[in-house]
């Protein structure tokens, strides 16, 4: 349990990359400090004493410590970004206007001009949901949107408490409230991300995998392939262990799940996808961003750290293993 309150103090620490966001308010770094040394001091006076109810009232006083800062700092990130859009979110609404105003969802000499520029570059599934959206203020769908990935996150949290089942479920809460506070989960909210969504999906399938629902886990990495590709790894996963019908469920709802975005947004879509758009934004990157299993094995193999996508005779065709890259 002393994670948590290590992880908060550091978080807290104005060299933590927290990038655009507010920082810790000074006042609520000198309290957490002062309320830490307090519980320290009570710690050691409880053991001296020898009470039996000194190791519980220190657990729940960091706990409580630690939740409260947490608060404070979310609170202050959620006013912060009330007001504030997205280029990565407003690719989607400008990808549905692009479809509607030409009928397709790729600008591809955009692509090819700058290939981390702010442009759809995604499957066409996912660009089909923001077609009816399309007319509407991207400022307002953002903040639906954030709302949305929140729900989310509660969601994801409570199936990962029903199948942790820790000792105290204050204690679970509490714990995912610090994490909340780091990087990854800040930025997705703030700029729009599809992360949540990725997390949450990943999570039922989980799930579904732990009382054998293997076809529903299927179907689930399907959407996933449709929305994002990387997620294609877990295919490979599911022949490993045989779980055959998980094979079957992915194989059926991926089919199924691209008729119907043909249906939506044309075959045509899928056809520049798979013959332009993919061979452009092949390859990976080794940016610390970039957090794909392609990306990891590129660090350790990129002769420098480059933002740039990465390419090599050896192991291109191992940090491609799934087709195409994830984007930062």
């Amino acid at each position: 349990w002393l994670v948590m309150p290590w992880l908060q103090r550091a978080v807290m620490e104005s060299g933590i990359y927290v990038r655009g966001f507010a920082v810790y308010p000074a006042w609520v770094l000198q309290w957490t400090t002062i309320a830490m040394l307090v519980i320290t001091v009570v710690a050691g006076l409880a053991r001296w004493r020898q009470w039996s109810w000194g190791p519980q009232l220190v657990q729940w006083a960091v706990l409580g410590v630690c939740v409260c800062s947490s608060l404070v700092y979310l609170g202050l990130n959620w006013q912060g970004m009330a007001h504030v859009g997205s280029a990565d979110f407003d690719v989607w609404v400008i990808a549905a206007r692009h479809w509607l105003a030409t009928g397709s969802l790729y600008d591809v000499p955009q692509i090819a001009g700058d290939v981390f520029g702010y442009v759809y570059k995604y499957p066409p599934l996912y660009g089909m949901f923001f077609i009816p959206l399309a007319g509407f203020n991207e400022l307002e769908l953002l903040r639906i949107y954030r709302l949305i990935d929140v729900g989310l996150l509660i969601w994801t949290a409570y199936i990962w408490l029903r199948i942790i089942r820790p000792p105290h479920w204050l204690w679970w809460v509490g714990a995912v409230l610090v994490c909340v506070n780091l990087n990854p989960v800040l930025e997705t909210l703030k700029y729009g991300q599809i992360d949540v969504v990725v997390v949450w999906l990943c999570t039922i399938i989980y799930w579904c995998l732990h009382h054998d629902h293997d076809d529903v886990a299927g179907w689930i990495v399907a959407l996933l392939v449709s929305i994002k590709m990387y997620p294609a790894v877990v295919l490979i996963w599911f022949v490993l262990q045989r779980r055959w019908y998980a094979v079957r469920g992915t194989i059926i709802g991926g089919v199924v799940l691209n008729v119907v975005g043909m249906a939506v947004v044309g075959w045509h879509d899928y056809f520049v996808f798979v013959c332009e758009v993919l061979p452009i934004i092949g390859g990976t990157t080794a940016y610390v961003e970039n957090q794909t299993i392609a990306a990891f094995i590129a660090r350790l193999v990129a002769p420098a750290y480059p933002l740039a996508p990465f390419t090599d005779a050896v192991w291109s065709p191992v940090t491609t293993l799934k087709i195409g890259r994830a984007h930062v």
